[in-house]
Order: structure tokens, then sequence, then C-alpha cells
């Protein structure tokens, strides 16, 4: 799948990146604190943290979908707001493309998690 590839290349050329600048885990730099060895993050690892925090994000948004769409529906009811109503509405509309937008994402980070847990076994 198209959007496993583009998590895995993104990952890894961060990864790549890390280490030929020296910048591993655990490497002791000026600067730079020892991480502590049984805590050291595996690729998967940090592909599930990184889910995690999308997930978080993507309820949120929903949250804000839900909250946009109870303001423009009193915003229109009201004579005096009305002058906002187009505006509380392209606020809602860009909510809801993030939303449409991180969903897709988060599907790809999971296929990409699904298959290394995959080749793990």
């Amino acid at each position: 799948m198209v959007e496993g590839a583009i998590v895995r290349s993104i990952f890894m050329s961060r990864h790549r990146a890390r280490e030929s600048s020296g910048q591993r885990r655990g490497v002791d730099q000026p600067g730079n604190v020892m991480a502590d060895e049984g805590n050291v993050k595996t690729p998967l690892d940090a592909l599930q943290d990184t889910l995690s925090r999308l997930k978080e994000m993507a309820h949120y948004s929903q949250t804000n979908i839900e909250k946009l769409a109870a303001l423009w529906l009193e915003v229109s009811e009201h004579k005096e707001q009305k002058q906002y109503e187009k505006m509380v509405d392209e606020v809602l509309k860009r909510q809801n493309q993030f939303q449409e937008s991180i969903t897709p994402l988060i599907e790809a980070y999971e296929t990409e998690i699904a298959r290394l847990k995959a080749d793990a076994q």
C-alpha cells in the first residue's frame, strides 16, 4: 500500500539521518543525555507512539466538529449573528477537511504497525 510505504520511508529516513549524525539513543555525546539502555524505542514503538498521538488529534478534531456544528446552528438562528454564519461554516469545513485527511494517515500507520508485527512473528 502506498501510504504504508510513505510512513515507512519517512520513519526510515529519519532513523538513518539520526544514526549517520551520531544521534543514536544511548550514545554519550556532549550535551546529550544517555538513554536508559532498557528503554530504547524500537521502530514499532515509535510508530505506535505516533499512531497514539494521531488518534488523539482525531478525537479532538471530532469534538471540535461537534462543537462547531452546534455553534453554527446557534449563530444561524440569531439575526444579530447572521453575518458570522459563513465564517463559522468555513471553520467547520476546514475542521472536516482535517478530519478527512487524518483518517487515511491513521490507517496507513495501522497498516504499517500490523506489517511490522507480522514480520516480527
